[in-house]
């Protein structure tokens, strides 16, 4: 009678590929692009070279995290590191467009990183002074 898509997808089929894609291929180009940033090392930046690396342990621990989630069949936190792979798939392809963009997304991520840190302090310094 009618066949729609879902009687042609393969959950099983996609689920293993992505698997291995995750176990295998992620890690191993990861390691590529690692080597190729310490060879290279010496001819950029250190702040870019320092970026990029950190935005492949990125990579790399959230691909382990899905996969972990996927194993686990938890939705909820397969979604959510989906989708941080997602977005760290959009940062890539910003920083890797031109050095002005990295750059960019460096300071943005050391405003980020200083605002995460004053916080607590912040935080610290209303209660003091409600107590008042």
């Amino acid at each position: 009678m009618f066949k729609t898509m879902a009687d042609d997808y393969d959950v099983d089929r996609e689920t293993e590929f992505n698997r291995e894609k995750l176990q295998t291929a992620i890690p191993n180009r990861l390691r590529e692009l690692g080597d190729i940033i310490t060879s290279r090392k010496s001819s950029v930046d250190s702040w870019y070279a320092n970026l990029i690396t950190k935005i492949l342990l990125s990579v790399g621990r959230t691909s382990r995290d899905l996969l972990k989630t996927m194993e686990e069949e938890s939705v909820s936190p397969a979604a959510w590191n989906a989708r941080n792979l997602l977005e760290l798939w959009v940062w890539i392809k910003y920083c890797a467009a031109s050095q002005e963009n990295a750059r960019r997304f460096y300071e943005d991520s050391l405003r980020d990183m200083q605002g995460l840190t004053d916080a607590p302090s912040r935080l610290h310094e209303l209660k003091n002074s409600e107590s008042i």
